[in-house]
């Protein structure tokens, strides 16, 4: 007879979090990148076949959002931020069942973590090794007496009669549905099936290791890539202000010539006023002459009519005389 296994485990730091989200989330056109640094156990040509119960591509944002979204404001920051567990049963058992078996326990897994270890990130089922098994991923979010939530693993996986009611707790719920055992307390049969898991871990921390040396060159490349930045920016800056002191004193010449053509223009606004009035003055005489020669023309007009009449009148006399 089989066993029903579960293993949980707390994740501290989100840098731990990212080497289980590549391995847990693994994608086949990733082969050439981690294949010589996930478990050497994996058949890549298989890892298509995964399932994915849950799937988030972003635990990190993910964890951040479940943790505001509980009303959680403040935590330490060495809380464990994740629980991450794998359930799987004796391969001797599992290679009799058939998919539908398979997928059906590995969702009633899935059930039991989300009853008793928080909100679950992501749930993959893994068919690209040689026993499947489910990895789950949650947010260890406890509900407290008052409502409110808090983040707190020791809660829900606790000392070792707890997590020993939790395997008895599984058996029960889950493991006897599908004719599994819980296997003997405090027995190493059952820790010999995991032993994998073991080297799976250690897999994982070697993964970690070559992460966090990727983040190292990526923070040693950004900072180069800063400095050059710095660099191109200050020789901008310098090449700006020279620029901007050929600008200043191009408008310096430009106001020195808007000034003079100013004074131009008042000089010739002047002459045009003075020439404006000598036209005027001209005009005037022009206007006074013309009146005068009118004046003078109507003025021997009328002479000559005066003379015309006397002269009529003194003939008019000297012939009736």
């Amino acid at each position: 007879m089989g066993y029903c296994i579960m293993r949980n485990e707390k994740v501290k730091t989100m840098q731990v979090r990212g080497g289980l989200e590549r391995e847990h989330n693994r994608e086949e056109s990733e082969r050439e990148k981690y294949e010589d640094k996930f478990s050497p156990g994996i058949d890549w040509d298989k890892t298509n076949e995964n399932i994915y119960l849950i799937k988030n591509k972003d635990w990190k944002i993910k964890i951040k959002e479940e943790i505001k979204k509980h009303g959680i404001e403040k935590y330490r920051k060495d809380s464990v931020m994740m629980i991450d567990s794998l359930y799987t049963a004796s391969p001797e058992t599992m290679k009799k069942w058939d998919k539908e078996t398979l997928e059906s326990y590995f969702v009633d897994c899935l059930n039991f973590h989300e009853r008793h270890y928080g909100v679950v990130l992501n749930a993959v089922i893994h068919m690209d090794e040689s026993n499947p098994h489910l990895h789950v991923d949650s947010v260890p979010l406890v509900r407290k007496e008052d409502g409110t939530w808090k983040l707190c693993a020791k809660d829900l996986i606790g000392n070792r009669a707890t997590m020993s009611k939790h395997q008895s707790e599984f058996y029960s719920e889950v493991g006897k549905k599908y004719g599994l055992s819980r296997g003997v307390e405090k027995s190493r049969s059952v820790h010999n099936e995991v032993s994998r898991w073991q080297t799976e871990k250690l897999m994982e921390q070697k993964i970690q290791i070559d992460s966090n040396e990727e983040y190292l060159q990526f923070q040693q490349d950004e900072i180069k890539t800063r400095e050059n930045l710095n660099r191109d920016l200050e020789e901008r800056i310098e090449l700006n202000q020279g620029v901007l002191e050929d600008q200043r004193e191009r408008i310096e010449r430009q106001n020195i010539q808007i000034e003079k053509g100013n004074e131009m223009g008042k000089k010739l606004q002047k002459e045009l006023d003075e020439k404006q009035r000598e036209n005027s003055l001209i005009e005037v005489k022009r206007r006074v002459n013309e009146e005068y020669d009118r004046m003078m023309e109507e003025a021997v007009r009328e002479a000559n009519s005066r003379w015309d009449k006397e002269v009529e009148v003194e003939n008019t006399y000297d012939y009736e005389r």
